[in-house]
């Protein structure tokens, strides 16, 4: 009971198969008042991003990770969370303080952790308008650990890369990656598609719409 891991695990499930925001929520606050502030992030890689920003409750202003991040991918996380729109200027200094941590970490990651890497330093640089680096970054990763590799982590990528896509402007190319990560066991569902604003550009397209049927 007092990992807050098992309760972000909780969240993600409330989201992903019941489209449940509020139970969402309360199982992140759950997590939090089992993270001291200060104290080292649970390890956020099983975690997916996404269900923080769906979660999310302006009307509280909570912030949902108030932890000191322990690997590199857990500094995006935590930073992709504390993005304030109405703060550009905070907001960039963030990415750009996430960008130089990835770009630290990748010459000596190695392993499953190089491709899971690059796409995290892929959604920094979509985020900080470098458009050319971001796709780079983002299709190395899926191409360094893809799903026929590691069914778990490279749908991940997958999805990381439709959100770099998104965010760029390449839709088409958004869902082409969508269509992979629904066909198969993921983290993503029609639930998310539905209450992730991230998808908000895409939803006028019927391909897009179609996915949702």
């Amino acid at each position: 009971p007092d990992n807050p891991n098992a309760y972000n695990a909780k969240a993600q499930i409330a989201i992903l198969r019941d489209g449940d925001i509020d139970r969402a929520r309360s199982f992140l606050r759950e997590a939090a008042n089992h993270t001291a502030s200060g104290e080292r992030c649970p390890a956020l890689i099983y975690t997916e991003p996404s269900i923080f920003r769906i979660a999310e409750d302006p009307d509280r202003g909570e912030q949902p990770l108030n932890c000191i991040p322990s690997s590199p991918i857990d500094t995006v996380v935590v930073v992709l969370t504390r993005i304030d729109a109405n703060d550009v200027l905070g907001a960039i200094a963030l990415l750009d303080s996430a960008r130089v941590v990835l770009e630290r970490n990748l010459g000596g990651s190695g392993g499953q952790f190089s491709g899971v890497n690059y796409s995290a330093l892929g959604s920094v640089y979509a985020y900080l308008g470098r458009k050319e680096d971001a796709i780079r970054a983002g299709e190395k990763g899926v191409e360094l650990l893809p799903v026929s590799k590691d069914a778990f982590l490279g749908t991940v990528l997958v999805h990381r890369l439709a959100e770099i896509y998104t965010l760029v402007g390449e839709h088409e190319a958004a869902i082409d990656q969508l269509e992979i990560i629904l066909a198969v066991p993921s983290r993503i569902s029609t639930h998310s598609l539905r209450l992730d604003p991230m998808w908000d550009p895409l939803r006028d397209n019927p391909r897009f719409q179609k996915l949702m049927q």
